[in-house]
């Protein structure tokens, strides 16, 4: 398929015999034919466990990116949603159990905008940027809590990045970096933002809070 249609295969390799096979009998994802899933990962946590991010696209247009989604598994075969749940494959949209947050089309998301890792309890946390409810730009950070996801903007900006168009986007107007531990249970997030120029974000592990 292709960007807003499609659906995703994982394959493996046989050095021994130098042929590759499925590694899953059906597709990873499956877009139904009116979208396809842009994962991130998968990441290899601390716990010994691979950690997959994702955002669903409904068009070629890169603005319909939506509904930031996360699974785990110990082998790349069996899936898990945050909770422990066992996922059915393909996972799609629908799926129960897999969504972090429900941002619609045109909320602001870009794919390949998420970075995941993991906080001091080996816990992870996802950070990306999304328009909020007065539709300007902000940066927020996700963390399971071990029943939801707890989100938290940890801007205040009070301009909008509009965006849109397919094909390669160098620069849609912000882009955030990986979090890193600051000390003092903070971390800090950097970003580059066409209005704000380049700087970074703080927030405490704790409670997502900005610093």
């Amino acid at each position: 398929g292709g960007s807003g249609n499609g659906r995703r295969f994982w394959n493996v390799y046989d050095a021994a015999g130098r042929t590759w096979s499925r590694l899953l009998p059906v597709p990873l994802f499956e877009g139904q034919g009116q979208r396809n899933a842009y994962p991130s990962g998968p990441t290899m946590g601390p716990d010994g466990r691979y950690h997959l991010i994702w955002v669903w696209r409904d068009t070629p247009d890169c603005a319909t990116n939506h509904d930031l989604s996360y699974a785990r598994s110990g082998d790349l075969v069996h899936w898990q949603t945050a909770a422990g749940q066992a996922v059915e494959l393909p996972m799609m949209l629908g799926t129960k159990g897999l969504v972090v947050d429900p941002a619609p089309s045109g909320g602001g998301m870009i794919n390949g905008g998420q970075r995941l890792v993991f906080d001091s309890s080996n816990r992870p946390m996802i950070a990306y940027h999304k328009s909020d409810a007065n539709g300007n730009m902000q940066i927020y950070v996700a963390r399971f809590d071990g029943s939801q996801w707890r989100r938290r903007a940890i801007t205040s900006w009070d301009k909008p990045v509009k965006f849109s168009g397919g094909g390669a986007m160098p620069f849609i107007g912000i882009r955030i970096g990986e979090p890193q531990p600051a000390g003092g249970g903070v971390w800090r997030v950097g970003y580059r933002h066409r209005d704000y120029g380049s700087g970074a974000a703080w927030f405490r592990e704790d409670t997502l809070e900005p610093a």
